[in-house]
């Protein structure tokens, strides 16, 4: 597992920072040309990780949600290779 990685999703660079206490994700994405879009993804009662704060987020973005979760899943997953 690793604490910060970045991912080109859809060539988006994307940059996920891992944090504890509470346990989320802050993920940046970086725009030609443009500030950084923030959002943050926290783990539910089920596991599963979700957006805060959907609703402020522009469409393209919400686009990539599916696989921004994929990517936050599979780098915990890979705390168990460890």
């Amino acid at each position: 597992m690793k604490l910060s990685f970045v991912k080109t999703l859809e060539g988006h660079e994307i940059e996920f920072v891992r944090l504890l206490y509470p346990l989320r994700y802050d993920v940046y994405l970086r725009k030609l040309q443009a500030n950084p879009i923030k959002m943050t993804c926290r783990p539910d009662d089920n596991g599963a990780w979700s957006i805060d704060n959907p609703s402020e987020l522009p469409g393209w973005v919400m686009e990539l949600t599916l696989q921004i979760q994929e990517k936050i899943e599979e780098n915990e997953a890979a705390a168990g290779d460890e």
